[in-house]
C-alpha cells in the first residue's frame, strides 16, 4: 500500500503509508508502489514530492535514497502521553 497525499500543500504531495506484507519484502513491491504513486503526481501536473519514514527504518530510508528522494532538515515532531 502507498498513498498519495492530495490535494498538494504549498505545492507538495506526499507519498504515504508505503507499507508491504512480510512475506513479500525485498521483492520490489515497496518500490513499484512508490513509483505507482509518483507517477499519480505526475499525471496531477505536481512536481514535488515529499515522504516521511521512521529513521530506524534502513530499508525504505534506502530505497527513498535510490528513488532520488533527498533529507530534508527543519522538520519537528511532537510526541504527547494522552
Amino acid at each position: 500500500m502507498s498513498v498519495l497525499a492530495y490535494p498538494p500543500v504549498r505545492g507538495i504531495v506526499g507519498t504515504n503509508w508505503t507499507a508491504t506484507a512480510l512475506s513479500v519484502r525485498g521483492r520490489g513491491v515497496a518500490r513499484a508502489l512508490k513509483c505507482e504513486t509518483v507517477a499519480q503526481a505526475i499525471a496531477l501536473g505536481v512536481d514535488r514530492v515529499r515522504t516521511g519514514n521512521d529513521a530506524a527504518n534502513a530499508p525504505i530510508l534506502h530505497l527513498n535514497e535510490t528513488m532520488g528522494y533527498q533529507l530534508v532538515a527543519g522538520g519537528i515532531s511532537y510526541l504527547r502521553p494522552v
